[in-house]
């Protein structure tokens, strides 16, 4: 399960959005397969960031 929020604001007359995202809330370990290939899920992960509209 992944979490995420967002927050749009104006700063300096300039539209500014900041978002904060959880990837793997629960820390679960897990593998993910294809035809060929098997690989480890990553674990949780934190994720920061901004954008500004000019």
């Amino acid at each position: 399960m992944d979490l995420g929020a967002r927050y749009t604001t104006r700063i300096g007359g300039t539209d500014t959005t900041f978002r904060f995202n959880i990837d793997n809330v629960a820390d679960k370990a897990y593998w993910l397969g294809s035809d060929e290939r098997l690989i480890q899920g990553a674990p949780r992960t934190y994720k920061l960031s901004a954008q500004a509209k000019f």
